[in-house]
């Protein structure tokens, strides 16, 4: 694909999903509103009234599409592919490319689809934190089995280190889970787990220019668009809040781009670009689990001890 065409397929990504989500939020905001889905503070809260959940689905819902749509579109070409072949052969080539990434996109779908039921369980019903990380391994074993199992990690000044299938599994699935909860655990103030999201999607679409992995790219791009205008109603003093709903399922598209754009480069992309890209969120999560276990109190319990609380605290 020639740079320019990529560059017009992602600027057309781009600005649809950003003002697919500007028109579907405030949507969102009254849906959430007229069921009582919908934060009213508590100890852990810096805002008073009621705050709508759910404005995690502006994000999601444009992404899905994408995804079935692309998915929909790569099995059109396969199972037509003489037809394409004879009335569009100087494009054929780049066809084909596209349709290669269908199961990309199917699995991107079907399990953002999933993350979402599960993220708006919990903030219509409230869900217990057991029966969520089930929820959640469930989700990361879809993934797995989906084919985007590690099982070769390259590491810098180490070489080549090979993990077999049990090991990569667990880590995959470690990976996915640990990404879908580090965003759930910073999303404590206004506008940090979307924002964060936003610079870490930046950082996998300009690696993803440099390693050519057109999918990445693309739906990287996609995912910017619906984050920055996201980003508008929830920067501070924020409209409407991600909710598990929103934050779980910017965890787990993250968690797909890093590990889709490991299969199709090096290995190594899942280790060293990605945890740097996203070491908030990383950090946070080990440095929570680290914290709750040594007070001897439940790792999944909450607590008003995040760095974000810590610096709000300080005055920042």
């Amino acid at each position: 694909m020639s740079t320019y065409m990529m560059m017009s397929v992602a600027g057309v990504l781009f600005v649809g999903c950003l003002i697919f989500t500007t028109v579907l939020v405030p949507i969102v905001v009254r849906f959430a509103r007229r069921i009582e889905a919908v934060d009213r503070g508590g100890y852990r809260k810096f805002f008073h009234g009621a705050m709508p959940l759910l404005g995690g689905l502006g994000i999601a819902v444009p992404i899905v599409i994408v995804g079935v749509v692309a998915t929909t579109a790569g099995h059109i070409i396969v199972a037509n592919w003489k037809w394409f072949y004879i009335n569009y052969s100087d494009s054929f080539s780049l066809l084909f490319s596209f349709a290669d990434s269908r199961n990309d996109n199917m699995t991107m779908a079907i399990g953002g689809v999933a993350i979402v039921a599960l993220g708006l369980i919990d903030d219509i019903r409230g869900m217990r934190a057991r029966w969520k990380i089930l929820g959640q391994i469930a989700i990361a074993l879809f993934v797995c089995v989906s084919g985007y199992t590690l099982t070769t990690v390259s590491l810098p000044f180490v070489g080549e280190w090979n993990l077999g299938l049990p090991a990569g599994g667990l880590l995959t699935m470690l990976w996915v889970v640990g990404l879908i909860n580090a965003f759930n655990l910073i999303d404590g103030v206004d506008g940090l787990a979307t924002g964060i999201a936003l610079i870490g999607t930046i950082a996998l679409v300009i690696l993803s220019v440099v390693q050519d992995n057109m999918y990445v790219l693309f739906v990287g791009v996609a995912f910017a668009g619906s984050l920055f205008a996201f980003l508008r109603v929830n920067f501070p003093p924020a409209k409407i809040f991600l909710g598990d709903t929103g934050s779980m399922f910017i965890g787990y598209v993250l968690a797909v781009l890093t590990l889709v754009g490991a299969q199709k480069s090096e290995a190594a992309t899942i280790v060293i670009a990605p945890m740097l890209a996203l070491s908030l969120p990383v950090f946070e999560t080990f440095v929570s689990i680290a914290r709750r276990y040594l007070r001897g109190v439940p790792i999944f319990s909450g607590d008003a001890d995040h760095t974000h609380h810590r610096l709000l605290d300080k005055g920042y």
